[in-house]
């Protein structure tokens, strides 16, 4: 899912037509923003990202962008997989 909010409303639809969750079908969120993750069942695999520093990075690509009139056309910021149950990678 684009987002862990939207995975946990997956996992929701998911249980409300009958689906297991991880036997059926596997879930994977992103950001790891939500803290309740670990918490829910079965707990949700994320993508932990920086979202701060996409907007601090992001702000200082349009000042540049404004003032010199160009921007760095690739910027990587480093992810981490959060594995937990929902993906059916752990026991």
């Amino acid at each position: 899912a684009g987002n862990d909010e939207a995975a946990i409303g997956v996992l929701a639809a998911l249980r409300e037509t009958g689906k297991r969750i991880p036997e059926d079908v596997a879930v994977i969120g992103f950001d790891d923003q939500n803290r309740t993750a670990p918490y829910l069942t079965p707990p949700l695999t994320t993508v932990r990202a920086p979202t701060e520093e996409v907007g601090r990075v992001a702000a200082r690509q349009l000042v540049n962008l404004i003032r010199i009139g160009q921007a760095v056309p690739l910027t990587l910021l480093p992810t981490e997989i959060v594995i937990r149950q929902s993906c059916g990678c752990t026991g």
